[in-house]
């Protein structure tokens, strides 16, 4: 998001759509950021679209389900409500305890 809103100040959107809509794989995270930014959400759905009709991934997260995006351009919510959405919980005590112990173990090696 950072690199469109850059574009947009430099009057230079033709080299932003250029390279994401050439990429095999886009991964955005907090989608979230975008709500009330209509000429990103805009610019996101036809990048979004070029890439979905190339037959290229893209992975998007956010810190909600798409239905609860809020004034989002509706046209995206759909799109995003029409790919595989995952409600990803926090680790437990157990797991992050056993993450972090390994973690400690490679780096003492």
């Amino acid at each position: 998001m950072f690199q469109f809103i850059k574009s947009l100040r430099q009057k230079d959107t033709m080299s932003f759509k250029q390279k994401f809509r050439s990429v095999d794989v886009l991964i955005l995270d907090d989608i979230q950021f975008m709500i009330g930014k209509v000429s990103t959400q805009e610019e996101f759905f036809h990048t979004f679209n070029s890439l979905l009709d190339m037959n290229k991934k893209v992975i998007i997260s956010g810190d909600r389900s798409p239905s609860d995006l809020g004034s989002f351009n509706e046209r995206m919510k759909s799109r995003l409500s029409g790919g595989l959405v995952v409600d990803i919980m926090p680790a437990d005590y157990n797991l992050r305890f056993s993450i972090i112990k390994n973690k400690y173990n490679e780096l003492k090696r």
